[in-house]
């Protein structure tokens, strides 16, 4: 090349870089060590005083930088000569598909990333965070690597040779700079022997270990140097994004830059200037470009910080304008306290209430007796005793004469709590109202001359037991009526509705909560969680709800001891069983949780009991519970379990909550590795309400290093608060509190833990709606729509 090409070829180079720094915001990041350092090595190819402009440009603030750009592009642009037969590229847009970006490499299944990741849009594709950062920033000559950190080397090739060892190839690769050799191996990539030649500068990044006093790099990755082309993968912060099967990295980064390039400005800024001015932040367009590629750690800091603010901004909003028209738009029913009745229903239990339920109790009773709707959440360890603080605000509604509903996710549940409301206060069995319509039943409160009519309604129901349950409650028969979300469908008018229990919520789909919002008057709302919230989430998620808290166990209760034992001391663990039963007390056996369905997990509990019966515990009484069996077949056997009559419960996770025996001191949980932390912690909640000490046994088979830790956890944590941040630091703040709906990630870059950003997104949303509660202002028009998409994606109650 003679030196008037070379120059042509320096002035071309010099464009596209300016070309790109202008689509990038000014931001030096178009080069490696910045615009000063291209400057540097390449004023000579230019007249002097040319590029003058931006010989400090590191120094400058955006509006000089863009000045400057202009000066440059317009003094070196006049000498190129446009080629007549360039196309123009085709605009991309945020709405377009994927399939619309250019291919300028293999690489890019579109309907495999449509697929596994879910990245149809443009949009979608820019808004797909990276999970981390490697930091390649630190480049090195060979003679100053350190040992065991990340870094980068600009290297040129001294040669390249392909080796054969046991019919397996390796190319081994020599690099050099001015300070020393490196030789790197790349197994199992022929293709770098084609693509490396002697002579290439190329920067490679990775690992660096020193082996026999000489450094090398471990699995490096490799760029070609090219004057005005941006490395993405080397010699940099580079972002690392979850993959699928058969989604390359590269390929996928290399898509992602090209997508922000052509589309990152045409995100529409949301959040309110004055947001923006008070808070420091980023601007959209800023912090999504930057969070993907940032020049620094401070870059990358400030634009994490911009996302994940308006993560836990709008998740905010969206709970306190929930709130607010809860309380404001549709009134609810005032609800007098009856003393007197509850004092004597209170009376007659052969226990008293701890000083934490009389406070729930008195909490939710003064919430009920206003006009305005009560939404508030109701939370404790297993064992608090939620269900009989609930269970008083059932009663003030029903003294009134008005009807409670108490929902749960599935239809185990509801069964269970409906056994267990009709025996909180009544020695002698309830009654059916109507002779052959077992699931609604009245039932006496001992003390009192007070009758409770408990209702069933569940899906498995036949056709002409539902219909008669309806009637009874369309007739306002039923005082406190329990089951799925069969209680929202279209058919079922609950007339006299003044008290809603929503239990277990975090297990509901996505659109099943919202439906009583359309009731007018609106119920008094009462959520219970049987997983404690922790408090870092509860101002992010539920900061819309009055919190009560039960922070008291029922005195008397020895903490259960958890042990962990694998399949080889199961005939150990049956011997201390034996030996407890022996002693008078009493054993529940889980059976491992099957998914794939009720009746594989049914079979596994009759085949277990089969075992335990005739095999290992043949003297004993041995009883089984499990989900197909009928509510009557359910409810004898868990009379006679009650009785003492049966030794050993068999059962699957129908067991999980509402079932108080407190000589029951064993929980044996089989396949413990299959169940969550949440799950595992209630079953062990099934044990420990007597005066003995109580044994939770987790026994495993081949269980993950997730699941041995979960079962670890267990073992050293008893309280449920500690339970529930182990929880969510495993499971993730979506998922634990069930605003994980329809495959959407709630929090992609936050961490709701993070007190500060936490408490700076609540203040900014408080002040949002105490200006503007409708969002009505023109300043607040992004912030309308966003909040809308957001509903679309997320149901909270």
């Amino acid at each position: 090349m003679n030196k008037l090409d070379e120059h042509k070829g320096k002035k071309e180079s010099l464009t596209r870089i300016l070309r790109q720094e202008s689509a990038s915001g000014f931001d030096d990041s178009t080069v490696i060590g910045g615009i000063e350092a291209f400057v540097e090595s390449n004023k000579q190819w230019f007249r002097k005083g040319t590029l003058d402009p931006i010989k400090k440009y590191s120094t400058l603030n955006t509006k000089e930088r863009t000045l400057a750009v202009s000066k440059v592009m317009n003094s070196i642009t006049p000498a190129l000569k446009v080629k007549s037969h360039k196309t123009i590229q085709k605009p991309i847009f945020l709405a377009d598909s994927i399939a619309s970006l250019k291919k300028s490499s293999r690489g890019w299944p579109v309907e495999k990333i449509s697929e596994m990741l879910g990245l149809k849009t443009v949009k979608d594709l820019i808004l797909y965070f990276p999970e981390r950062h490697d930091d390649f920033s630190s480049v090195k000559e060979i003679a100053n690597l350190s040992d065991g950190d990340s870094q980068s080397s600009i290297l040129s090739v001294k040669s390249v040779e392909v080796k054969a060892i046991q019919n397996r190839k390796r190319v081994e690769v020599l690099f050099s700079d001015s300070t020393g050799l490196i030789k790197v191996i790349f197994f199992g990539q022929p293709w770098v022997a084609t693509d490396l030649k002697v002579g290439d500068k190329v920067i490679l990044s990775g690992r660096v270990a020193y082996e026999k006093g000489k450094p090398v790099y471990k699995s490096p990755i490799y760029e070609h140097i090219v004057d005005g082309v941006t490395r993405l993968h080397t010699g940099r912060l580079v972002p690392v994004y979850a993959l699928s099967q058969g989604i390359n990295i590269k390929p996928l980064r290399r898509q992602i830059y090209g997508a922000l390039r052509a589309s990152v400005d045409q995100l529409t800024e949301y959040m309110p200037q004055s947001i923006l001015q008070r808070t420091g932040l980023y601007s959209l367009k800023k912090a999504v470009s930057r969070y993907h590629f940032p020049r620094d750690i401070q870059d990358l800091s400030r634009a994490r910080r911009r996302i994940a603010f308006d993560e836990l901004f709008f998740i905010q909003l969206l709970m306190r304008k929930k709130k607010l028209d809860w309380k404001n738009k549709i009134a609810g029913i005032a609800l007098e306290r009856n003393q007197v009745l509850l004092e004597e229903i209170f009376g007659a239990l052969p226990f008293k209430l701890t000083s934490a339920q009389t406070r729930c109790v008195n909490e939710i009773s003064e919430d009920m007796s206003s006009s305005i709707p009560m939404r508030r959440v109701l939370q404790g360890d297993v064992g608090s005793g939620k269900t009989l603080v609930a269970l008083a605000g059932m009663i003030q509604a029903s003294s009134k004469g008005y009807q409670s509903a108490l929902m749960v996710p599935t239809e185990v549940l509801s069964e269970q709590h409906f056994m267990t409301l009709q025996n909180f206060f009544s020695s002698s069995p309830p009654k059916p109202l109507i002779e052959g319509l077992s699931n609604v039943v009245e039932t006496d409160i001992s003390g009192t001359d007070y009758k409770l009519t408990i209702a069933l309604l569940n899906g498995s129901l036949r056709k002409r037991e539902k219909a008669m349950t309806q009637e009874l409650i369309r007739s306002g028969q039923a005082d406190i009526i329990v089951g799925t979300q069969a209680l929202i469908q279209d058919s079922v008018d609950i007339p006299n509705l003044a008290f809603l229990v929503v239990d277990e919520q975090h297990r509901f789909g996505v659109n099943q909560k919202s439906v009583f919002d359309r009731l007018e008057p609106r119920p008094h709302l009462l959520l219970m969680s049987a997983t404690p919230i922790p408090r870092s989430l509860y101002f992010t998620m539920i900061g819309d709800l009055d919190l009560s808290v039960i922070d008291q166990m029922p005195v008397g209760r020895k903490p259960v001891q958890t042990h962990v034992y694998d399949k080889s001391k199961r005939d150990e663990v049956y011997r201390f069983i034996r030996k407890e039963i022996l002693d008078g007390r009493q054993a529940f056996v889980v059976c491992p949780l099957i998914e794939e369905s009720e009746s594989l997990q049914s079979k596994a509990a009759i085949e277990e009991y089969e075992s335990l019966s005739k095999d290992v515990f043949p003297e004993m009484k041995v009883g089984l519970l499990h989900g197909r069996m009928k509510l009557s077949e359910k409810e004898a056997v868990m009379d006679l379990f009650r009785s003492g009559y049966i030794h050993i419960l068999v059962a699957t996770a129908v067991i999980e909550v509402g079932i108080d025996v407190p000589n029951a001191s064993i929980m044996l949980i089989d396949g413990a590795e299959r169940f969550g932390l949440s799950q595992l912690h209630q079953f062990r909640g099934r044990v420990g309400r007597g005066e003995h000490q109580s044994y939770c046994i987790l026994m495993s088979d081949n269980p993950s290093e997730d699941s041995k830790e979960r079962m670890d956890i267990l073992h050293r944590v008893n309280d449920g608060f500690r339970l529930a941040d182990e929880d969510l630091r495993m499971r993730g703040a979506g998922e634990l509190v069930g605003i994980k709906q329809s495959g959407t990630q709630l929090f992609q870059v936050a961490d709701p833990s993070d007190a500060d950003l936490v408490s700076l997104a609540g203040i900014e949303a408080d002040k949002v709606l105490n200006s503007d509660k409708e969002l009505s202002l023109i300043e607040h028009k992004g912030l309308k729509t966003r909040l809308e998409q957001l509903l679309t994606d997320f149901s909270v109650v």
